[in-house]
């Protein structure tokens, strides 16, 4: 192909996605036309797209099926090609990494594309993905360069229909395919409240399945709004501009003009007119697309004029932008409104149009001449209706607009290096408590902001793990909330103390704050998911501590699906739900909760947050209730590599260092589990967490496995109290710490009273005591007392085998069956050793995993015992 200047190139690779999206005919009609419009760059992109078909033909840019068949990209093995467009090909793949198991769809980006602009598109795409994160939107998975030194994009597997297609062969009826447009437009809402215009939506891009979930697809021209960096995106967005699909382009669009949020409420207008109609509003017509809606649809024949629905699409089709819909939700409002027979926002309100819809709604009550008073009386009340709920959401909106500006002002202090009256650096919890001061002055007039703002705030203190101040600030919104008669604030308020007081165990506080919670509760009205969630959580909380697992896990679940998923709370109550599940020994589920919730959390974008590492702790403790100290290893160290990756080495947080350094002397990697613990311990951490509970404990266990005893003995001085699983754990230490310096026989004594008394508290966390009760079985079998041994490894292996997975896949099953195995060896019986020993060996394998110590004493035992 001959030289291109870059000026042309431009124009070329701008207008390159819309001929490979049209084929035959239409690509040749297309052509023609810009024959006549731009003859300077119809002739080259010709050439082109006859280069492209020649290198299809050959498998140039596909490399053929068979020649990417099979090929690593990431996590993820290609599989078959699913298609391609201008800016590449899409690939079916399944992930092969062992992590677990699935399909995806992998988009690999054209190596004829590989300009500066056409990777800035590219990575483009992802990251208006990586915004989204509604169910009706194909999620971004992964990204990364392949070997090839191509772009890819992971997005979820698709498995569905065109939506026209489906349309068609679900013999869909008008208000069914209503109904999916309107799940397509709740999608683009999202994206445009993420500042997203997905600029090209058509039924190819919109796929559904096979339950009738529609997903959106293919953001690759998507235009993100207020762009951080106007300039570096102004080449950006004109090479964009020109990649459409022309039968879907807005008037706007195709003038090279401004694009909004109107540009998608035009193609949703073109959607819905194929769908209901079967044809496009405008091909093979002069009319223009409001005039050809005219009686194609839903024109009653003695009316004159248009329909409610062709109303509605008309409106959407208009040429000028700012005759269109506002936004995609005024369109879909009034979509449900036809479907509900109320009036619509688009037609001219009147007391007549009004009755008639009345009439429509109601018409056996309106059979007889006697009820057109009560239409009337009927549509007044209803217009009074309508009204008033436009003043609440109005209502709504003002008092979310009003929280959105307080949060903004308090920003600046929360994020700045804000000083004392002594001269002094505020520390958090202070920059939060000035916060609060300029909340009360600023807004004093309004008590119901300054209630709801020092909520969230109180939250923050709360993450900080000062509890004092996050209750003493809950009391302070409670009683300006009560002051001011918001009900729904004081009950809020409530709620979020009772739950501070249960993470103490101080249940008098809690059921204190509950029953102020109930009495607000009974007064307030029209209560928020956020509140509603918050007391749920609380309540449920309380029925755990009474013994209620099953209530309180349905209480649980209902907090969690009550939140919007796009919100930061379902995390935190996933949390909540999960750790209730695992108090209630149902670990498994507490497990894949979590791991769900962190799928969740780095899917959209908090994944440098220290949300994350939070979340991590829970996931390792109960992947260690599980016993399975090597999936939570490999799980600790895929984020610590992600972290590293995205801002160096020497950026991990320092409890995620910390809980990579508890799994490595859980795994007997010694001199690993030090370096970690050291880096965990260099830099600045927060008191009172996961830490200050647990590094006494690892450290000590560190030093014994080292041999420096008296360095032992002074971390396990640091041991707290308090709850079981912590008085095991120092049970366990300071047994050993006797046994290490002689005194073999106290040892004994220690670990079992203590094991006796906490065993028999716990019904539903015994596997906390597996290790400390395996412990003490070995050195009953030391002592030369096999029989209590084997009484010690079946009260480990009942502790332990907490579900059915436990046998197979739990290193403390196989700890009490190795100790088993060992205790029957030593009393004769060894056809029943071996077994135990296999068994142990199972469970160990997958645990601890093959290399590591116990796993190859287990494999030796059971060699030494073949018959």
């Amino acid at each position: 192909m001959r030289s291109i200047n870059p000026d042309l190139w431009l124009k070329l690779e701008r207008l390159l996605d819309s001929a490979l999206e049209l084929s035959g005919e239409s690509r040749e009609a297309w052509l023609a036309q810009l024959r006549i419009d731009e003859p300077d760059v119809a002739a080259p992109l010709a050439e082109l797209l006859s280069a492209d078909a020649r290198a299809e033909e050959r498998g140039f840019l596909e490399q053929r099926p068979t020649g990417l068949a099979g090929t690593q990209i990431g996590h993820y093995t290609l599989i078959k090609s699913l298609g391609h467009g201008g800016m590449g090909s899409v690939w079916l793949a399944r992930r092969t990494d062992g992590r677990f198991d699935g399909y995806a769809a992998v988009k690999l980006m054209n190596l004829s594309l590989m300009s500066a602009t056409g990777q800035a598109r590219f990575r483009r795409e992802g990251t208006a993905l990586a915004r989204l994160t509604h169910h009706a939107i194909a999620h971004l998975l992964d990204a990364g360069v392949a070997p090839s030194g191509q772009p890819y994009l992971v997005l979820e597997y698709v498995d569905g229909q065109r939506i026209d297609v489906h349309a068609k062969s679900a013999a869909l009826t008008q208000q069914q395919r209503i109904e999916l447009v309107l799940q397509v437009m709740d999608a683009v809402g999202h994206a445009h409240a993420n500042l997203v215009v997905h600029r090209d939506l058509k039924p190819s891009n919109i796929l559904v399945t096979a339950d009738g979930q529609v997903k959106l697809l293919d953001f690759g021209i998507a235009k993100l709004l207020q762009e951080n960096d106007e300039d570096d995106y102004t080449a950006l967005t004109g090479a964009g501009g020109g990649a459409l699909t022309p039968d879907y382009a807005s008037p706007e669009q195709i003038k090279g003009e401004d694009i909004t949020t109107a540009t998608d409420v035009y193609a949703l207008g073109v959607l819905l007119y194929i769908l209901l109609s079967g044809r496009h509003p405008t091909r093979g017509t002069t009319m223009t697309p409001a005039e050809s809606v005219r009686g194609v649809l839903d024109v009653e024949p003695q009316r004159l004029g248009l329909g409610d629905l062709d109303t509605i699409i008309a409106k959407s089709l208009r040429k000028s932008p700012s005759e269109r819909y506002a936004t995609v939700g005024a369109f879909a409002d009034d979509l449900r409104s036809y479907l509900r027979h109320e009036p619509v926002r688009a037609r001219p309100d009147s007391l007549g149009y009004r009755a008639r819809k009345f009439v429509r709604r109601n018409r056996a009550a309106a059979a007889t001449a006697t009820l057109v008073s009560l239409v009337l009386m009927g549509a007044t009340v209803f217009s009074v209706m309508q009204a008033r709920r436009a003043n609440e959401q109005r209502d709504v909106a003002v008092r979310s607009a009003k929280r959105a500006m307080a949060m903004s002002e308090l920003q600046s202090v929360l994020a700045s290096d804000s000083r004392g009256s002594d001269g002094l650096t505020l520390t958090p919890a202070g920059r939060i408590r000035l916060a609060e001061e300029m909340l009360v002055q600023r807004f004093r007039g309004e008590p119901w902001l300054v209630a709801e703002v020092m909520i969230d705030l109180s939250g923050r203190l709360g993450e900080s793990l000062d509890r004092a101040g996050e209750r003493a600030m809950l009391q302070r919104a409670s009683s300006i909330a009560r002051e001011s008669g918001q009900s729904k604030l004081v009950a809020l308020a409530s709620c979020t103390r009772a739950v501070s007081f249960w993470d103490d165990e101080q249940l008098d506080s809690m059921q204190n704050e509950l029953s102020i919670a109930r009495a607000a509760l009974k007064v307030a009205r029209d209560i928020e998911p956020a509140a509603q969630s918050s007391c749920l959580e609380a309540e449920g909380k309380a029925m755990q501590s009474a013994g209620q697992a099953d209530s309180a896990v349905a209480l649980l679940k209902r907090a969690v699906e009550l939140v919007a998923p796009t919100d930061a709370r379902p995390w935190s109550l996933t949390v909540a739900y999960s750790d209730v599940l695992r108090l209630v020994g149902r670990h498994r589920e507490a497990a894949d909760a979590q791991q769900r919730a962190l799928a969740e959390l780095e899917r959209n974008g908090y994944g440098n947050t220290e949300m994350l590492p939070n979340l991590a702790t829970f996931i390792d403790r109960s992947l260690a209730d599980l016993g399975e100290f090597r999936v939570s290893d490999s799980i600790i160290e895929v984020l610590i590599r992600r972290r590293e990756h995205a801002a160096g080495s020497g950026s991990v947080p320092p409890l995620l260092a910390f809980l990579y350094g508890q799994s490595k002397v859980r795994l007997g990697a010694t001199d690993s589990a030090e370096r970690w613990i050291d880096q965990a311990t260099s830099k600045p951490w927060q008191e009172g967490g996961t830490m200050s509970n647990w590094l006494p404990s690892v450290q000590a266990q560190l030093l014994l496995s080292q041999g420096r005893i008296a360095d032992a003995r002074a971390a396990a001085a640091k041991l707290p109290g308090g709850l079981r699983g912590r008085r095991a754990t120092a049970a366990m230490i300071n047994a050993m710490l006797l046994r290490a310096s002689g005194n073999t026989t106290a040892a004994s004594a220690l670990i079992e009273r203590e094991l006796s008394a906490l065993y028999a508290e716990s019904p539903t966390t015994q596997s906390l005591f597996t290790l400390p009760l395996v412990t003490a079985g070995e050195w009953r079998l030391a002592a030369g007392d096999p029989d209590a041994a084997d009484s010690l490894a079946k009260l480990g292996l009942a502790a332990a085998s907490i579900d059915s997975l436990a046998p197979t896949r739990s290193a403390l099953v196989g700890r009490a069956e190795l100790l088993r195995a060992r205790s029957l060896r030593a009393r004769g019986d060894a056809l029943a050793a071996r077994t135990a020993a296999e068994r142990a060996i199972i469970a160990l394998s997958n645990g601890y995993g093959a290399p590591n110590a116990w796993t190859r004493s287990a494999l030796a035992l059971r060699d030494s015992l073949r018959p």
